[in-house]
């Protein structure tokens, strides 16, 4: 029988033990520096899963659990463009970092930031400031529409709309979820906004979201109004933040807070979805918990669970046409070079959206934030 001592012909494990213990014998300080380095890894390794909540997931390998900890660090110490910018940018954490980030600009402009008054001048005007910017971004050309006169069929064309804009009541949950529609394909062209904007009894009343909502209904009715195509809805939400950047960085008070709110609303859609599609709701609802910091939010967050229970497919369907895909389609467009996105269904001769007040908008978040939180505090407040 082969002793234990013959190393030499001994199993490929013992003989690392012995190496082991030789390197010990030999070089005792080094070996305890050794074993002090691997202990602090494994220490900070717990620790970092404690205090940033990673990793969560059930099945998961070393690599990938240290990988989690390494991306969540770096998280902390990169801004939102740089996080979209990442390989990281694509995922429910990368996701979920930038809503995070996000949600402290929001937090102090919120207070401070200009509300639109519900009235139809108010709105028409903004509406006449608003459809200049799809041309001059390329979003749109000159717009075509067929029109019958005398019982023969021609194109009328013209480079903007100005449809006119009302208000509308929707029945049941459509006046919970849905803000504005455009009938676009219809001769009269109107564009409506949903009547809880208008009510003052509503927490919709003067919303930023108004602010959006309008650009997207105008660009529905400027040509964004391919009825059959599956990209519509999430083209029109992407030229929508590309238009509320633009403004924004032209000096538009307005703009400012929706454009916030739309890029971080995109990422929590798209974090939802993928939370749904990879099975980590916990997940994703703890960072979502923790992002929600009063009662009334976190209520607002339980009541919408429950809203949704058991309507997952459609769930499903409106986070992918309102966030997942203009994520996707924004994120691509900011790791593309020329910050273009892909080909969407716009009515312009090249079929791209160029991202780049977007992404200067985002690469210059805090001092933009910082100077309209200067500009804000020196006007002076409206007169009563």
């Amino acid at each position: 029988m082969q002793g234990r001592g013959q190393a030499a012909k001994s199993p490929r494990c013992w003989r690392s033990v012995q190496r082991l213990r030789q390197f010990k014998s030999d070089r005792p300080f080094w070996a305890g520096a050794l074993c002090a380095f691997v202990a602090a890894i494994l220490v900070a390794g717990i620790a970092v899963a404690f205090v940033f909540g990673v990793p969560q997931r059930a099945a998961v390998s070393v690599g990938d659990w240290f990988a989690d900890c390494y991306w969540q660090i770096r998280f902390r110490f990169m801004d939102p463009l740089e996080i979209l910018q990442s390989k990281r940018g694509l995922t429910m954490e990368g996701a979920l970092a930038v809503a995070q980030k996000l949600d402290k600009y929001s937090d102090q402009l919120e207070d401070i930031a200009p509300r639109l008054a519900m009235t139809q001048p108010a709105v028409l005007q903004l509406e006449v400031e608003v459809v200049p910017y799809f041309n001059y971004e390329g979003i749109t050309g000159p717009i075509c529409t067929r029109v019958y006169s005398g019982g023969a069929l021609y194109c009328s064309c013209g480079v903007e709309k100005y449809p006119p804009v009302d208000i509308m009541k929707f029945r049941g949950r459509d006046n919970f979820h849905v803000l504005g529609r455009s009938f676009c394909t219809m001769p009269a062209n109107y564009v409506f906004f949903n009547i809880r904007f208008a009510n003052p009894f509503s927490p919709w009343y003067e919303s930023t979201m108004v602010i959006s909502t309008l650009v997207h209904e105008l660009l529905h009715a400027n040509g964004i109004c391919y009825v059959y195509d599956p990209l519509l809805e999430p083209t029109t939400e992407t030229a929508t933040l590309e238009v509320l950047a633009a403004m924004g960085i032209s000096g538009n008070d307005y703009t400012f807070l929706p454009f916030v709110h739309k890029v971080q609303d995109f990422a929590i859609d798209y974090a939802w979805a993928k939370a749904m599609s990879e099975d980590r709701m916990p997940e994703f609802e703890r960072a979502i918990e923790r992002m929600f910091d009063t009662e009334f939010s976190r209520a607002n967050w339980a009541r919408t669970k429950a809203t949704w229970q058991g309507r997952e497919g459609e769930l499903k369907r409106i986070l992918n046409l309102y966030g997942k895909v203009p994520y996707i389609l924004t994120v691509e467009a900011l790791q593309n070079p020329s910050g273009y996105t892909r080909p969407v269904p716009i009515p312009a001769t090249f079929n791209r959206i160029r991202m780049d007040d977007t992404r200067y908008f985002l690469g210059h978040l805090p001092e933009l934030v910082g100077a309209f939180i200067t500009e804000m505090a020196e006007k002076e407040p409206p007169v009563q």
